[in-house]
């Protein structure tokens, strides 16, 4: 009954893998060489996805260390397609090529800060160029934790936008190119799917499950524990009994996610509707049983999409600035416009400049504790 109401919502929930066929291309495989170029994952690794402070010391001697290293990977990066690699379809997947790619990431937006703060708009946007690139490979990947380091990455190179001087025509066609909440839904899809062919094919109860649980947990930076066998399969992250639960609450948050438009808060509704799939089947939380966790990835592409629209009406301003003799014009056709609900974007001629906002205040969840900004002011 379940996976019959899935099917009248969205298809067969079976046939999802086949809708999605990514093949290896040269450039996935040169992304470790690239890496090593860089210095290796363990001189970028722990670099943020972040631009709220100024760069610490220990990235701006990276960067400063790296110029050359930097300029000829961007360059390499820029000159060839963007990386594309298979679907990861089981755990025995390796996630090697995502963490290459946000090693890639880490490096360039850590080059474009230092760069951008040093005063270098000309040597930030190549490396932004090359971190737009690889974010190509990511944001339309069918892998919610790839569409994480999408989101991640991209509110970072919007915070990069606002701060150097770029081609506004350029770059506001770049912005508006993608729609990260529709390919953050696609990828819960797949979350669920993933969820529901891992209970079907009892794979909990492999120990090959177990090892490959115990080797991915420092990659991704999670804790591993180490529980019996009989334990592990009596509280594994779904159960066979709670399958149709989840998965018409999974349907429930996808519905509810399409029908409302890009909203913030504290994702309350998504919630109810989850609530609502498991208790359609007399759901019973258990707090070792791991359901997958799709609203709060949609919260976080939503805030992406505030940030992109925030961004994209800074370009804006200054392309008719540029239009109005250096002058800001006093107001702008159509700035209101935007995808979140209840309110518009707001310009306005300020004594020393002008200030664009939002016209109520907005609070989404922080990208990796980074706060989502609403606002921007720029001097005469």
């Amino acid at each position: 009954m379940a996976e019959h109401a899935w099917s009248s919502s969205f298809g067969p929930i079976a046939s999802l893998p086949a809708s999605v066929h990514i093949a290896q291309n040269e450039s996935a495989g040169r992304m470790p060489q690239w890496v090593a170029q860089l210095g290796g994952p363990a001189a970028i690794s722990t670099f943020p996805f972040s631009s709220a402070n100024t760069p610490a010391a220990d990235v701006v001697t990276y960067v400063q260390t790296h110029q050359a290293a930097l300029d000829q990977v961007a360059d390499e990066i820029v000159r060839n397609p963007a990386p594309s690699w298979p679907m990861s379809r089981d755990w025995r997947s390796p996630i090697t090529d995502l963490i290459a790619a946000g090693g890639l990431e880490r490096a360039l937006l850590s080059g474009v800060f230092v760069r951008a703060r040093a005063g270098d708009d000309a040597g930030a946007e190549r490396l932004l160029l090359a971190s737009w690139r690889i974010n190509e490979s990511l944001r339309d990947r069918p892998e919610v934790m790839a569409q994480l380091y999408a989101v991640a990455v991209y509110r970072t190179q919007c915070a990069a936008l606002r701060m150097i001087g770029v081609d506004p025509a350029i770059w506001r066609k770049r912005l508006q190119e993608h729609d990260y909440r529709a390919t953050m839904l696609t990828a819960c899809k797949f979350a669920t799917w993933s969820a529901w062919r891992d209970v079907r094919e009892n794979v909990y109860a492999k120990a090959e499950y177990q090892a490959s649980m115990r080797d991915l947990a420092p990659a991704i930076g999670i804790p591993y524990r180490v529980r019996p066998q009989w334990l592990l399969l009596a509280t594994t992250p779904i159960r066979w009994f709670d399958l149709p639960p989840v998965l018409e609450g999974s349907r429930q948050v996808l519905l509810e996610a399409q029908r409302v438009p890009v909203r913030d808060g504290d994702g309350s509704n998504l919630a109810a509707a989850q609530d609502r799939g498991f208790s359609s089947w007399s759901y019973i939380r258990d707090p070792d049983v791991q359901p997958p966790n799709l609203f709060g990835p949609i919260r976080r592409a939503d805030g992406a999409i505030a940030e992109g629209e925030l961004t994209d009406r800074v370009l804006w301003a200054k392309a008719e600035r540029a239009r109005n003799g250096g002058q800001w014009p006093a107001s702008i056709d159509g700035f209101g416009q935007t995808r979140i609900a209840n309110g518009q974007w707001i310009y306005e001629r300020t004594p020393g400049g002008i200030s664009i906002h939002f016209s109520r205040h907005l609070a989404w969840l922080g990208i990796f504790g980074d706060p989502v900004p609403m606002s921007f002011s720029a001097p005469n």
